[in-house]
């Protein structure tokens, strides 16, 4: 069973009864009543010559981490302040090595991407004695706050005031390697594992960037890219046949089908129990971006637009101020 996307690949079988299935404008009959559900592909007629050359959405989508991720400058920036930050904590606890956790770590850092690090093991009693030393090589302290008492945990936040990237930096006590680093190593396997995911993730965090509100950050009560890619991989799981462009919709597709207030629900890739969507505030504003994301690539379809990057440019304009 393959899913069907959209009109059999973009090949021109989208129809529109002028009913609405789940907010979407459209029917959608000849994917089913749900909108995009996995069911046998029906023949379809050949394509036309130009059809069969049009780059396909999933292409696009595959194109796509190359204009998203970090830009070779940027990643030496990032290991830059990743090296001033790990003198500083040498001063303080002598011998002990900070740790990459999250998007850097999984691969899926963006432009904006922060420096997530863990440092384990050590006493959080003596986090104020870092701000010196911080201060000393340029940063700015934006937070420092008291995570948990048991085990002791200390988040602190800083800015780089040459550079502007930010680092969020965890102190912890406790011994052995952190949660926050179990689930990128278990992530970032899942992701080469399938190719499709961290391309898809990307889509998606890179329509929420677009809106310019802060959507597709954590800090701002936003979706994080660990969050989405959790989403995405528990979507692949149930569609390992389907490409990219068939994932993807897939995802907004359930997403439209998730509750539009509250707290949305997503299994870490570690910890099943875990909600790594817990601190998406803002999911109801997460959940109508992506909406209108797949409503734009809808309206295209209606359109007659097939090309795979005019999709795509849709879709990801869909949000833009």
């Amino acid at each position: 069973m393959a899913l069907e996307f959209l009109d059999e690949r973009l090949c021109g079988s989208f129809s529109d009864s002028g009913g609405e299935s789940n907010g979407l404008t459209g029917s959608l009959d000849s994917c089913g009543s749900r909108g995009f559900l996995p069911r046998a592909r029906s023949p379809s007629p050949c394509p036309s010559a130009d059809e069969a050359a049009a780059p396909t959405l999933a292409a696009a989508i595959l194109d796509l981490p190359e204009k998203w991720t970090l830009t070779p400058a940027a990643r030496e920036q990032r290991r830059v302040v990743q090296e001033k930050v790990q003198r500083a904590v040498e001063e303080v606890w002598p011998g002990r090595t900070v740790q990459l956790y999250g998007s850097l770590a999984t691969g899926l850092a963006g432009p904006d991407s922060a420096i997530d690090m863990v440092l384990e093991d050590v006493d959080c009693q003596k986090a104020g004695a870092l701000l010196p030393r911080l201060a000393a090589r340029q940063f700015r302290v934006l937070r420092l706050v008291q995570l948990s008492d048991d085990p002791p945990a200390t988040v602190l936040r800083a800015r780089c005031n040459h550079s502007g990237v930010v680092v969020n930096l965890i102190l912890q006590a406790a011994e052995g390697v952190s949660l926050g680093r179990r689930s990128a190593k278990a992530l970032r396997k899942r992701l080469d594992e399938d190719p499709r995911v961290a391309p898809v993730t990307h889509a998606l965090q890179a329509l929420l960037l677009s809106d310019g509100g802060g959507l597709h950050k954590a800090q701002s009560g936003g979706m994080a890219v660990h969050a989405t890619a959790a989403l995405v991989l528990s979507c692949a799981s149930d569609l390992p046949g389907a490409d990219a462009g068939e994932l993807m919709v897939e995802v907004l597709q359930r997403s439209s089908d998730f509750p539009s207030s509250g707290v949305v629900h997503i299994p870490d890739p570690e910890d099943a129990d875990l909600n790594v969507a817990e601190g998406c505030t803002r999911w109801p504003e997460v959940r109508w971006c992506w909406t209108k994301g797949l409503k734009a690539m809808v309206a295209a379809i209606t359109r007659g637009t097939s090309a795979g990057p005019d999709l795509l440019a849709a879709f990801l304009s869909s949000s833009a101020p």
